[in-house]
């Protein structure tokens, strides 16, 4: 999805929930304008889910090896939040971009939605 063609597609507090799973691969740089869209699109009251994964827990070297190699990658490709490539580290960043982009959407109310964050390893 190119988020860039979604604003106003969508009409403004369309849904009671907003949910988004294992989106953690998009570009730090996409976020902000993501978790406003979610803002935007939310009813006020409603929910806003994000459930997300780091997929670094393993008691297999092979498995552990592999994981290293994915997030390097990532890291390298400018595609993560992690300044040493052991993880995505975007469970970490999923709240502060809720309340950031709330404050620049709505700078005068009180965040009224209910915001769920999970991150769970595999």
């Amino acid at each position: 999805m190119d988020l860039r063609n979604v604003r106003g597609r969508i009409s403004m507090r369309a849904f009671d929930i907003v949910n988004a799973r294992l989106i953690g691969f998009f570009p730090p740089a996409v976020w902000p304008q993501f978790v406003s869209e979610m803002l935007r699109i939310a009813n006020p009251g409603g929910i806003i889910r994000l459930t997300e994964t780091e997929m670094s827990f393993t008691n297999s070297p092979a498995l552990e090896q592999w994981h290293a190699w994915f997030f390097e990658s990532f890291r390298r490709a400018g595609h993560s939040f992690s300044s040493d490539g052991h993880r995505l580290d975007t469970t970490a960043m999923l709240a502060p971009f809720l309340r950031s982009s709330w404050m620049q959407e709505y700078p005068d109310q009180s965040l009224r939605h209910r915001v769920v964050v999970r991150g769970r390893g595999l």
